[in-house]
């Protein structure tokens, strides 16, 4: 019976997939047209979705109904994986997209059967976005990344009452900034990722502007799953800064850093960086820490970029001094120093402190190569200027106006 119930959700998705993609492919109608027509079967499709775990099995009985639910997600999820290594192509998957979204708004609708097993029915969706991301289905990146962007989705996940769901949120986040990252190795973006670029672009301002303490508490793990050269991603997460706390011009004259009352609180962060620093500090001793950080920083992976661990290095750099900057390569540097400018947000004593030990390691350190290191990270930040964090603004201003930096008067500024 279960092989009966598996072999018609499939053939009902692939049908509606199939009549989709072909009124879509009429070149006499409009293309709101086609995508109107599209609609209709994925429309249905959804709605008789929906309804089947709405009635299956009784009211209190929400593990039916959730079951239910996983399978139906995981069937639609198996053919769009499917289809992806089938065609290869980011064509015609729109019919994935409206059955998906649909079946979303259906089962978040105002009733009483559904309140009671939401969080469960968002938590089902977020898992089969995840088994979808565009590492696992490239063809289908578009209409993924659409699919987390909608309005609707968007709101009803981030204002959820449950704390995981938006961790998985931000997870699929991550996956995006995987996703993206390497191709920013190339000096030219290829169209379709510069649009993906763009989409991505536009779903982090609106996270800025709707959602700046979602940013605030997950900057630390978006910053570190991104290239260096994502610098514009970068700095719209960066300049996120919760609604409650104002935020004063770094250009005002005569403003005084450790003055400002929002300097002494710390920031709300993820706790993922304590559980990689913990791991680290169970299996060595921290009095020998600076001296172990060029070996025990290195990777064994000939495939990656630095051949160092980044997340670790990010972990580390909320606790650790201003030694083991002189006891690291040039390559371990620029993540050491990335990791310390990830750290300038909003006005915040996390902020305050990193700002004041980027200053201190500019004027402390033994070599000048380190200190042009330092400048050419800082500066390539301020590329898009005025859209940079407040904490780089403000570390920038206290290179140029604190005289015994002599940063205006470097060779190489």
């Amino acid at each position: 019976m279960d092989d009966l119930v598996t072999r018609f959700f499939r053939l009902c998705t692939e049908m509606c997939v199939d009549i989709g993609n072909i009124v879509l492919a009429q070149e006499f109608l409009r293309p709101t047209d086609n995508q109107t027509k599209c609609y209709v079967p994925c429309d249905a499709y959804a709605h008789l979705l929906a309804l089947l775990v709405k009635y299956v099995g009784c009211v209190t009985n929400t593990a039916i109904k959730i079951n239910l639910l996983n399978k139906v997600l995981g069937i639609v999820a198996g053919v769009v994986l499917q289809d992806d290594q089938v065609t290869q192509t980011t064509l015609n998957n729109m019919p994935y997209h409206r059955i998906i979204i649909r079946l979303f708004i259906d089962l978040n609708a105002a009733e009483p059967v559904f309140e009671t097993i939401n969080g469960q029915v968002l938590t089902a969706f977020c898992n089969v976005l995840h088994i979808l991301n565009p590492n696992k289905a490239p063809a289908f990146v578009n209409h993924w990344l659409s699919l987390i962007s909608q309005r609707f989705f968007m709101d009803t996940i981030l204002y959820s009452k449950e704390k995981k769901i938006c961790e998985i949120y931000a997870q699929l986040l991550i996956e995006l900034f995987k996703f993206l990252s390497p191709f920013f190795n190339d000096e030219c973006l290829e169209n379709e990722i510069d649009i993906l670029h763009k989409d991505t672009l536009q779903l982090l301002e609106v996270l800025l502007d709707d959602f700046p303490e979602f940013l605030c508490k997950h900057h630390y793990d978006f910053c570190g799953s991104m290239m260096i050269d994502c610098i514009e991603m970068r700095n719209l997460i960066l300049r996120a800064s919760p609604s409650n706390i104002p935020m004063p011009s770094p250009l005002t004259p005569n403003l005084i850093i450790d003055k400002l009352p929002e300097i002494a609180p710390p920031p709300c962060i993820s706790n993922s960086f304590a559980n990689n620093l913990d791991v680290y500090l169970r299996n060595g001793s921290t009095a020998t820490l600076p001296s172990m950080l060029v070996s025990d920083l290195k990777l064994n992976e000939t495939n990656s970029t630095f051949n160092y661990n980044v997340p670790l290095i990010n972990a580390l750099v909320l606790y650790v001094g201003t030694e083991g900057i002189n006891y690291i390569n040039s390559k371990g540097r620029f993540l050491f120093l990335t990791a310390i400018l990830n750290q300038l947000t909003y006005p915040n004593s996390h902020t305050h402190y990193f700002s004041c030990l980027l200053q201190y390691l500019f004027n402390v350190v033994k070599e000048e190569k380190i200190r042009k290191e330092i400048s050419i990270l800082v500066l390539e930040r301020l590329t898009n200027y005025p859209d940079c964090p407040w904490g780089l603004l403000v570390t920038v201003i206290g290179l140029l106006k604190k005289p015994i930096f002599e940063f205006p008067c470097r060779d190489y500024i």
